[in-house]
């Protein structure tokens, strides 16, 4: 069992368990006053430790590579289809994104097309 107390601040936590399951229990006392505040706190921070870079599941982690890696596929392929119709490419890039919208991506926008195909086309420049 570790123990900090802060009597300034009239807080102290209690860590039980070993973690050589992974797991430990952590006790939080904070005065009452203080409970608002800290609620308040974790909610902010919340969204930032909860978001996939900070998952640790190698599984989940490659899951998402995977969906990311089919998603600009999918953008590169529809985008191309529209370039050999001979239609400028700023035309093309809004028919892709309208096409991806339409086949339930709707997290595609006009701006995130455009980063990747210009991505990919930087990097085929490179090759």
């Amino acid at each position: 069992m570790k123990t900090l107390s802060n009597p300034e601040k009239a807080f102290s936590y209690h860590l039980y368990g070993s973690g050589e399951d992974g797991l430990v229990t952590f006790v939080l006392s904070i005065p009452i006053a203080q409970l608002q505040a800290f609620i308040d706190y974790a909610d902010q921070r919340k969204r930032v430790y909860l978001t996939p870079s900070r998952v640790h599941d190698p599984e989940y982690v490659q899951a998402g590579i995977d969906r990311e890696r089919a998603f600009k596929i999918k953008v590169l392929s529809v985008f191309d289809d529209f370039m050999k119709k001979d239609i400028t490419r700023n035309y093309a890039i809004s028919l892709t994104n309208k096409t991806l919208k339409e086949k339930g991506f709707c997290n595609c926008t006009y701006e995130i097309a455009k980063n990747i195909i210009n991505s990919s086309v930087n990097f085929r420049k490179t090759l």
